[in-house]
């Protein structure tokens, strides 16, 4: 009897202090992906954090704005397939792109090619 009341007492503490760890784990997850941790990652990978601005009555129809610096870029491959998706007024994105040596097809923002954009979250 007194063999089973240990052994009980040992599963006991085993069981409690694995639920512990895992909600340790989990906060430790959800704090890694708060936004000011995904930013400084993101810029530390190369990334820019902007938005995507609709221009309705200019030749750049889209353009990405950097939120740090308020820099204004053209991107002519917008149109591209794997970036069509990011077409959208005000989105939150991370940007990395390649400065074009060209004529600006609009005033107000400076050519470039995106080379990879990914949506951010608030």
């Amino acid at each position: 009897m007194n063999l089973i009341l240990k052994l009980s007492t040992v599963l006991f503490l085993m069981i409690s202090s694995s639920c512990d760890s895992a909600k340790t784990a989990a906060t430790e997850e959800s704090s890694e992906k708060s936004p000011e941790v995904m930013d400084t990652k993101m810029v530390q990978d190369g990334y820019i954090a902007g938005t995507v601005k609709y221009l309705k009555n200019s030749e750049c129809s889209y353009i990405l704005v950097d939120e740090k610096l308020q820099t204004q870029y053209d991107p002519i491959n917008i149109d591209e397939a794997k970036f069509a998706s990011f077409k959208s007024d005000a989105s939150k994105v991370y940007f990395k792109f390649t400065s074009l040596r060209r004529m600006n097809r609009c005033p107000e923002a400076r050519p470039i090619q995106i080379i990879d954009i990914k949506l951010r979250t608030e």
